[in-house]
């Protein structure tokens, strides 16, 4: 059975994908936990789709695609599934079988719907309407709905895009926005992400609400910060989209997605803003401005790199090069890999924005940046 449910955890990355326009995120439970990715899962065309990769990598099982076949392959044990792209049919040890949905790609990510791990696996799988969590296996307890404890400050000062100044009560608090991260002031966004902050609430009334850690190592408060009391309003992607500044930074392109255990009450729902953001080249993630230059040289104190980059005039992270700073245009593709320790990194891990330009290349899906012989990183 061990065998079993790592198989079926695995072949949900044929299912990891961004959404289409009718797509609705669902919350997965497996086995006695939920499960999350960098990319929620989807309900398209009536049927579940879930994400594959995160879950295979956390078991220690790697997907293979194949290119030329439009394939992707899992092995473990003595099981063996490929799934190839708009193809009705899998093969599971060498045998055909047949499905109601052929896999497809959509956004360069592939799709597979999870009704074929309870046909492949004997997963008993079910549904949870009303808190929208597709089910697999025995033992799943719905959540209890409970009250939000926030608390009620007004906004004295911004600091920076996710650091302001409250006052609660009467007395002054720094408070670090949780499970997002804005540009620093010193790179290119960090100005327009401080402003957007600076007009969404300062002098303004916010409500502050806590997850698991109550500060940070600086001693900063570490809340969600709400627009209007989360109290008596359902909960879901818009609201977070529309009422909680944490989210509505992420979805303008603001701020990236970043959760840190155990902190990670909203992880699905930012990541799936952050995924449209990126899909519509909103705010950080915008193409390169009109004047950007192709670059081949030599970065004073960087070493060779290729790619477009943005001219700038101000930065303390990167040097100057006859009066410019360049800094890479990430529509290039927003995976950063490191070409030394041929790793690769999502926007918001730990090591996304610490790989130097000697180093940084770019790829524009997972699947690219595997089949350059790179491995994600596990932070």
């Amino acid at each position: 059975m061990k065998k079993y449910r790592k198989i079926l955890m695995v072949t949900a990355f044929l299912m990891l994908v961004p959404l289409t326009a009718s797509a609705k995120d669902v919350k997965l439970w497996i086995d006695g936990n939920y499960v999350t990715g960098d990319v929620a899962p989807q309900i398209v065309n009536d049927r579940t789709v879930v994400p594959l990769r995160m879950i295979s990598e956390s078991l220690g099982l790697t997907p293979v695609w194949n290119e030329h076949e439009q394939s992707v392959t899992i092995e473990a044990q003595n099981i063996s599934v490929v799934f190839k792209i708009n193809d009705m049919n899998y093969v599971l040890n060498g045998e055909k079988k047949q499905m109601d949905v052929a896999p497809q790609i959509i956004s360069d990510r592939t799709f597979v719907p999870l009704r074929v791990i309870a046909e492949v696996f004997g997963k008993k799988v079910d549904w949870d309407q009303k808190n929208e969590t597709a089910i697999v296996g025995e033992g799943y307890v719905p959540p209890a709905a409970t009250e939000i404890s926030f608390e009620k400050a007004t906004v004295k000062n911004v600091v920076d895009g996710d650091t302001i100044v409250v006052d609660i009560d009467g007395a002054e608090k720094k408070v670090r926005f949780v499970g997002i991260d804005a540009p620093e002031m010193s790179t290119p966004n960090g100005n327009t992400s401080k402003k957007f902050t600076e007009d969404a609430i300062l002098n303004k009334t916010v409500y502050l609400e806590k997850d698991v850690s109550e500060v940070d190592k600086y001693d900063r408060l570490l809340r969600y910060i709400w627009l209007v009391s989360p109290n008596g309003i359902e909960i879901n992607e818009n609201t977070v989209r529309e009422n909680m500044l944490n989210g509505k930074m992420v979805a303008s392109g603001m701020a990236a997605s970043k959760t840190y255990a155990p902190d990670t009450k909203y992880q699905n729902i930012l990541d799936k803003l952050q995924t449209d953001a990126i899909n519509n080249k909103l705010g950080m993630w915008a193409p390169a401005p009109t004047g950007a230059v192709v670059s081949t040289h030599k970065v004073e104190g960087w070493g060779l790199q290729f790619g477009t980059f943005v001219p700038e005039n101000r930065t303390k992270i990167e040097r100057k090069q006859n009066g410019k700073t360049y800094f890479a245009d990430t529509t290039q593709g927003y995976i950063k890999g490191n070409a030394s320790s041929k790793k690769y990194h999502l926007p918001g891990m730990q090591g996304y924005d610490k790989i130097s330009v000697v180093n940084v290349c770019f790829f524009r899906t997972e699947e690219e940046a595997i089949a350059r012989g790179f491995v994600k990183a596990k932070k």
